[in-house]
């Protein structure tokens, strides 16, 4: 059963820009309401241009402050958080728009529904809904939550207060079986580790708990939760692929790279944006070795050469005809990839020849290991492995 991470998440965001209860009526506008996270999820998978195609004409931050805007709706998108339904029930209060669709992105508990229905005594709350679309969306395959503290769950027993980072780490692992619409046959975790294990168990316990998980589908997929701290490996390793090397090397958050101060990078190159949702080379190239990645640039440069040569002998109507297809083309196709994928690559290079000047004797390590795993069956089924334990 395929599964795409960014399919769910940009499905979400589509459901809301274009739902028929904000469709757009004669003088009347929308407005999208975002807070610090859910601005990530979106930006991720939806650019500033594809939010104003929908006739948004403004997207702000949850509890602006400005002067009231009675000609606009408000879309909120926002996490199903005690601060975030504090914020909205003063703006009940006074409200500063029209009405207020609200999506969540995650499970709303009863308590924070109740709030929310109690503040809105002018009547302004049209819809309340759950979109599952809590984390942040990096490949088809991959996601993260962004928490930058989240290794202290690796940390020993008691070192750190680590409640509010172990619920959010259950509460978007939710979150991404509810975007995908799956329930796990099973679920197993490392069995050296009580983190693992402990997480296991709690996501076990919710799913277990709320009706909304069980999808009448197929056999769902396993799911393997796995410590960080029991692959040393990994971190040892340096990156040849390009995606991997731009995010060690130079940092890729959030599908951005700041190049500011790295040589040769004009002004308007300072912050690039790799996204395989808008730039077509870096979806193809992503996984690529920085050896072919430097040839498919080659063959870019190439086929934007050939192309203006082909552009500049017009001597038909025929050639004329084929024109706005040929600059459409070269347009999405070669100049766009090619303004940040040469400066990125470039950059690359030195940056990684740096280092290994810096770091002469640097070389690859492997270890062979073979981790025991243990598991909570799911639904009556039994585990398919001897080394599987069920947990009472």
């Amino acid at each position: 059963m395929a599964m795409d991470i960014i399919a769910a998440a940009r499905g979400y965001i589509d459901r809301i820009v274009s739902h028929k209860a904000l469709r757009k009526e004669s003088n009347v506008g929308k407005v999208l309401i975002l807070d610090a996270y859910t601005t990530q999820v979106v930006a991720n998978v939806y650019s500033q241009t594809q939010i104003l195609e929908n006739d948004f004409y403004l997207v702000e931050q949850l509890g602006s402050d400005h002067e009231p805007m009675p000609h606009l709706k408000a879309a909120v998108f926002v996490r199903p958080t005690a601060e975030n339904v504090a914020i909205l029930s003063r703006e009940f209060a006074d409200p500063q728009f029209k009405e207020y669709h609200l999506f969540f992105s995650n499970i709303l508990s009863l308590d924070l529904l109740q709030a929310l229905a109690e503040s809105d005594e002018h009547e302004v709350v049209k819809q309340v809904q759950e979109f599952y679309g809590d984390f942040i969306a990096v490949n088809e395959d991959l996601f993260s939550l962004n928490m930058g503290d989240s290794l202290r769950l690796s940390a020993p027993s008691g070192a750190f207060d680590t409640t509010a980072i172990f619920d959010r780490t259950a509460q978007g692992l939710l979150s991404v079986l509810l975007s995908m619409k799956v329930e796990p046959s099973q679920i197993r975790y490392q069995g050296g580790s009580q983190m693992a294990q402990r997480l296991a168990v709690e996501v076990d316990k919710r799913i277990q708990g709320d009706g909304i998980f069980h999808f009448t589908r197929q056999e769902g997929p396993m799911l393997l939760i796995l410590d960080r701290k029991c692959d040393p490996v990994t971190p040892l390793l340096s990156q040849w692929t390009y995606q991997a090397m731009v995010h060690e090397l130079l940092g890729l958050n959030n599908n951005r790279v700041v190049l500011k101060g790295a040589p040769g990078v004009s002004k308007d190159m300072e912050e690039v944006v790799l996204s395989s949702t808008q730039d077509t080379f870096f979806a193809q190239q992503r996984h690529a070795n920085f050896g072919d990645l430097a040839g498919s640039i080659k063959e870019l440069l190439d086929d934007f050469q050939k192309n203006k040569k082909l552009n500049e002998n017009i001597s038909s109507v025929e050639d004329m005809q084929v024109l706005p297809s040929a600059y459409q083309q070269l347009v999405n196709g070669l100049a766009n990839p090619m303004c940040s994928s040469y400066p990125l690559t470039l950059t690359l290079g030195r940056t990684q020849a740096r280092r290994s000047h810096s770091h002469p004797g640097t070389q690859t390590l492997f270890l062979d290991r073979s981790p025991s795993w243990k598991g909570i069956p799911r639904s009556g089924r039994s585990l398919t492995t001897s080394q599987s334990t069920s947990l009472s």
